[in-house]
Protein backbone atom coordinates (compact mmCIF):
# COMPACT_ATOMS: atom_id res chain seq x y z
CA UNK A 1 0.00 0.00 0.00
CA UNK A 2 1.21 3.53 -0.96
CA UNK A 3 1.64 5.94 1.49
CA UNK A 4 -0.17 8.80 1.30
CA UNK A 5 1.62 12.60 0.78
CA UNK A 6 2.02 14.17 3.76
CA UNK A 7 0.24 17.64 2.53
CA UNK A 8 -2.28 18.54 0.33
CA UNK A 9 0.20 20.61 -1.49
CA UNK A 10 2.20 17.45 -2.46
CA UNK A 11 -0.86 15.68 -3.33
CA UNK A 12 -1.68 18.19 -5.64
CA UNK A 13 1.90 18.59 -7.15
CA UNK A 14 1.57 14.40 -7.77
CA UNK A 15 -1.76 14.80 -9.44
CA UNK A 16 -0.51 17.40 -11.69
CA UNK A 17 2.84 15.59 -12.72
CA UNK A 18 0.77 12.21 -13.75
CA UNK A 19 0.39 12.01 -17.33
CA UNK A 20 -3.27 12.04 -17.80
CA UNK A 21 -5.74 12.69 -20.30
CA UNK A 22 -7.71 14.96 -18.89
CA UNK A 23 -6.83 17.26 -15.57
CA UNK A 24 -8.72 16.83 -12.44
CA UNK A 25 -10.45 19.88 -11.39
CA UNK A 26 -8.73 21.82 -8.45
CA UNK A 27 -11.28 21.71 -6.08
CA UNK A 28 -11.65 18.16 -6.09
CA UNK A 29 -8.17 17.54 -5.32
CA UNK A 30 -8.60 19.47 -2.40
CA UNK A 31 -11.81 17.92 -1.23
CA UNK A 32 -9.49 14.56 -1.56
CA UNK A 33 -6.63 15.73 0.57
CA UNK A 34 -9.37 16.75 3.21
CA UNK A 35 -10.55 13.55 3.30
CA UNK A 36 -7.61 12.09 3.62
CA UNK A 37 -6.04 14.00 6.58
CA UNK A 38 -9.42 13.81 7.95
CA UNK A 39 -8.54 10.08 7.75
CA UNK A 40 -5.12 10.40 9.80
CA UNK A 41 -6.62 12.64 12.74
CA UNK A 42 -9.39 9.83 12.71
CA UNK A 43 -6.48 7.19 13.02
CA UNK A 44 -4.50 8.90 15.19
CA UNK A 45 -7.41 9.84 17.76
CA UNK A 46 -8.44 6.23 17.79
CA UNK A 47 -5.08 5.57 18.69
CA UNK A 48 -4.63 7.89 21.25
CA UNK A 49 -7.84 6.42 22.48
CA UNK A 50 -7.12 3.31 22.71
CA UNK A 51 -3.95 3.92 24.41
CA UNK A 52 -5.75 5.69 27.33
CA UNK A 53 -8.20 2.72 27.37
CA UNK A 54 -5.46 0.44 28.16
CA UNK A 55 -3.33 2.68 30.50
CA UNK A 56 -6.52 2.96 32.83
CA UNK A 57 -7.73 -0.42 32.51
CA UNK A 58 -4.22 -1.03 34.20
CA UNK A 59 -4.80 0.96 36.85
CA UNK A 60 -8.19 -0.21 37.60
CA UNK A 61 -6.48 -3.58 37.83
CA UNK A 62 -3.33 -2.44 39.77
CA UNK A 63 -5.65 -1.00 42.15
CA UNK A 64 -8.26 -4.06 42.13
CA UNK A 65 -4.74 -5.93 43.16
CA UNK A 66 -3.78 -3.12 46.02
CA UNK A 67 -6.80 -3.50 47.44
CA UNK A 68 -7.06 -6.81 48.52
CA UNK A 69 -8.48 -8.77 51.55
CA UNK A 70 -5.34 -7.96 53.66
CA UNK A 71 -5.12 -4.95 53.02
CA UNK A 72 -8.86 -4.37 53.93
CA UNK A 73 -8.04 -5.88 57.50
CA UNK A 74 -4.38 -3.63 57.67
CA UNK A 75 -6.23 -0.53 56.97
CA UNK A 76 -9.25 -1.85 59.69
CA UNK A 77 -6.36 -2.50 62.55
CA UNK A 78 -5.10 1.35 61.48
CA UNK A 79 -8.41 2.84 61.61
CA UNK A 80 -9.35 1.17 65.21
CA UNK A 81 -5.67 2.33 66.35
CA UNK A 82 -6.41 5.86 65.71
CA UNK A 83 -10.00 5.43 66.86
CA UNK A 84 -8.32 4.08 70.33
CA UNK A 85 -6.21 6.70 70.63
CA UNK A 86 -8.51 9.45 69.77
CA UNK A 87 -11.01 7.80 72.92
CA UNK A 88 -7.56 8.55 75.21
CA UNK A 89 -7.10 11.64 73.81
CA UNK A 90 -10.19 12.80 75.00
CA UNK A 91 -10.61 10.80 78.16
CA UNK A 92 -7.39 13.02 79.19
CA UNK A 93 -8.31 15.79 78.02
CA UNK A 94 -12.00 15.95 80.15
CA UNK A 95 -9.88 14.74 83.26
CA UNK A 96 -7.69 17.82 83.13
CA UNK A 97 -10.79 19.60 82.62
CA UNK A 98 -11.94 18.20 85.87
CA UNK A 99 -9.27 19.08 87.42
CA UNK A 100 -9.11 22.47 86.23
CA UNK A 101 -12.80 23.51 87.54
CA UNK A 102 -12.13 21.67 91.01
CA UNK A 103 -8.88 24.29 91.33
CA UNK A 104 -11.31 26.69 90.14
CA UNK A 105 -13.74 26.56 93.04
CA UNK A 106 -10.93 25.66 95.28
CA UNK A 107 -9.34 28.75 94.46
CA UNK A 108 -12.72 31.05 94.28
CA UNK A 109 -13.26 29.39 97.67
CA UNK A 110 -9.83 30.64 99.25
CA UNK A 111 -10.57 33.78 97.50
CA UNK A 112 -14.34 34.53 99.50
CA UNK A 113 -12.41 33.38 102.82
CA UNK A 114 -9.11 36.34 102.08
CA UNK A 115 -12.49 38.31 101.57
CA UNK A 116 -14.09 37.56 104.49
CA UNK A 117 -11.00 38.12 106.79
CA UNK A 118 -10.41 41.49 104.80
CA UNK A 119 -13.55 42.34 105.93
CA UNK A 120 -12.79 41.88 109.12
CA UNK A 121 -9.94 43.25 109.23
CA UNK A 122 -11.20 46.39 108.46
CA UNK A 123 -13.86 46.28 110.62
CA UNK A 124 -11.50 45.85 113.11
CA UNK A 125 -9.66 48.83 112.09
CA UNK A 126 -12.70 50.89 112.30
CA UNK A 127 -13.61 49.69 115.51
CA UNK A 128 -10.22 50.72 116.77
CA UNK A 129 -10.55 54.35 115.09
CA UNK A 130 -13.93 54.97 116.59
CA UNK A 131 -12.85 53.99 120.10
CA UNK A 132 -14.48 50.56 119.92
CA UNK A 133 -13.05 47.51 120.93
CA UNK A 134 -11.71 45.37 118.58
CA UNK A 135 -13.46 42.68 120.30
CA UNK A 136 -16.72 44.64 121.16
CA UNK A 137 -19.57 41.98 121.44
CA UNK A 138 -22.39 42.67 120.03
CA UNK A 139 -24.83 41.47 122.60
CA UNK A 140 -24.51 38.78 125.69
CA UNK A 141 -21.65 36.86 125.97
CA UNK A 142 -21.17 34.37 128.70
CA UNK A 143 -18.70 35.26 131.50
CA UNK A 144 -17.85 33.26 134.50
CA UNK A 145 -20.21 33.45 137.91
CA UNK A 146 -17.22 35.44 139.93
CA UNK A 147 -16.95 37.47 137.28
CA UNK A 148 -20.56 39.28 137.21
CA UNK A 149 -20.20 38.91 141.34
CA UNK A 150 -16.55 41.05 141.07
CA UNK A 151 -18.37 43.14 138.75
CA UNK A 152 -21.46 43.64 141.10
CA UNK A 153 -19.08 43.80 144.41
CA UNK A 154 -17.11 46.54 142.38
CA UNK A 155 -20.19 48.60 141.77
CA UNK A 156 -21.59 48.76 145.74
CA UNK A 157 -17.66 50.25 146.57
CA UNK A 158 -17.89 53.21 143.92
CA UNK A 159 -20.17 55.12 146.18
CA UNK A 160 -22.41 58.12 143.83
CA UNK A 161 -21.31 56.83 140.72
CA UNK A 162 -22.06 53.40 142.17
CA UNK A 163 -25.37 54.31 143.09
CA UNK A 164 -26.26 55.67 139.18
CA UNK A 165 -24.80 52.78 138.04
CA UNK A 166 -27.29 50.81 140.45
CA UNK A 167 -30.40 53.56 139.15
CA UNK A 168 -29.54 52.41 135.47
CA UNK A 169 -29.60 48.62 136.12
CA UNK A 170 -33.14 48.99 137.88
CA UNK A 171 -34.19 50.80 134.75
CA UNK A 172 -32.97 48.15 132.31
CA UNK A 173 -34.11 45.27 134.58
CA UNK A 174 -37.85 46.27 133.59
CA UNK A 175 -36.81 46.08 129.58
CA UNK A 176 -38.00 42.89 127.88
CA UNK A 177 -34.42 41.98 126.87
CA UNK A 178 -33.89 41.42 130.66
CA UNK A 179 -37.20 39.32 130.77
CA UNK A 180 -36.63 37.56 127.72
CA UNK A 181 -33.38 36.53 129.07
CA UNK A 182 -34.44 35.44 132.19
CA UNK A 183 -37.46 33.57 130.88
CA UNK A 184 -34.69 31.34 128.44
CA UNK A 185 -32.59 30.84 131.77
CA UNK A 186 -36.08 29.63 133.31
CA UNK A 187 -36.06 32.06 135.88
CA UNK A 188 -39.24 34.45 136.53
CA UNK A 189 -37.64 38.08 137.47
CA UNK A 190 -39.71 40.59 139.19
CA UNK A 191 -39.94 44.11 137.84
CA UNK A 192 -38.38 46.32 140.57
CA UNK A 193 -37.14 49.93 141.30
CA UNK A 194 -33.99 49.44 142.34
CA UNK A 195 -30.92 46.77 142.82
CA UNK A 196 -31.63 46.66 146.75
CA UNK A 197 -35.20 45.81 145.87
CA UNK A 198 -33.98 43.38 143.32
CA UNK A 199 -31.89 41.45 145.34
CA UNK A 200 -34.41 41.32 148.22
CA UNK A 201 -36.94 39.82 145.39
CA UNK A 202 -34.28 37.66 144.67
CA UNK A 203 -34.00 37.01 148.20
CA UNK A 204 -37.31 36.11 148.62
CA UNK A 205 -38.03 34.23 145.55
CA UNK A 206 -34.71 32.02 145.77
CA UNK A 207 -34.69 32.02 149.86
CA UNK A 208 -31.26 32.09 151.57
CA UNK A 209 -29.72 29.37 148.56
CA UNK A 210 -26.62 31.38 146.95
CA UNK A 211 -26.60 29.65 143.91
CA UNK A 212 -30.46 30.48 142.97
CA UNK A 213 -29.62 34.29 143.99
CA UNK A 214 -25.92 34.43 141.95
CA UNK A 215 -28.20 33.09 139.12
CA UNK A 216 -30.80 35.77 139.19
CA UNK A 217 -27.95 38.53 139.55
CA UNK A 218 -26.11 37.07 136.85
CA UNK A 219 -29.09 37.51 134.36
CA UNK A 220 -29.78 41.02 135.90
CA UNK A 221 -26.07 42.11 135.17
CA UNK A 222 -25.43 40.53 132.10
CA UNK A 223 -28.52 41.89 130.16
CA UNK A 224 -27.91 45.62 131.91
CA UNK A 225 -24.10 45.81 131.46
CA UNK A 226 -24.55 44.77 127.98
CA UNK A 227 -27.28 47.28 127.02
CA UNK A 228 -25.53 49.40 128.99
CA UNK A 229 -21.86 49.15 127.34
CA UNK A 230 -23.79 48.96 123.70
CA UNK A 231 -26.00 51.80 124.13
CA UNK A 232 -22.97 54.01 125.53
CA UNK A 233 -20.50 52.76 122.64
CA UNK A 234 -23.08 53.79 119.99
CA UNK A 235 -23.64 57.11 121.55
CA UNK A 236 -20.22 57.85 121.61
CA UNK A 237 -19.43 56.81 117.53
CA UNK A 238 -22.44 59.31 117.01
CA UNK A 239 -20.66 62.09 119.24
CA UNK A 240 -17.24 60.94 117.62
CA UNK A 241 -19.29 61.19 114.12
CA UNK A 242 -20.45 64.02 113.98
CA UNK A 243 -17.58 65.87 116.03
CA UNK A 244 -15.65 64.80 112.36
CA UNK A 245 -18.06 65.99 109.95
CA UNK A 246 -17.72 69.60 111.85
CA UNK A 247 -14.34 69.71 111.56
CA UNK A 248 -14.54 68.57 107.65
CA UNK A 249 -16.66 71.78 107.41
CA UNK A 250 -19.98 69.84 106.58
CA UNK A 251 -21.52 70.04 109.75
CA UNK A 252 -23.57 73.14 111.54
Amino acid sequence: MEELPDSNEELFRDLLAMDSPAPIPANILITRGNVAGAKRNLHSEMKSTTAKRQKTDGKFQRDEEDFSDESDDEYDSKIEEKTLELESMVEELTTQNDNLEARIRALESEQHELKFQRRRVQLKARRRRSGRRPDHFDGIKPMGPDAFLQIWLLISTLGDVGSQIKTKLAQFSKSKALAKASQSNGLQFPRVEGVDSLQQSATITCGDSPTELRRQLLVALATCSARMTWDMAESMRRVRGRERWNEDGDGT
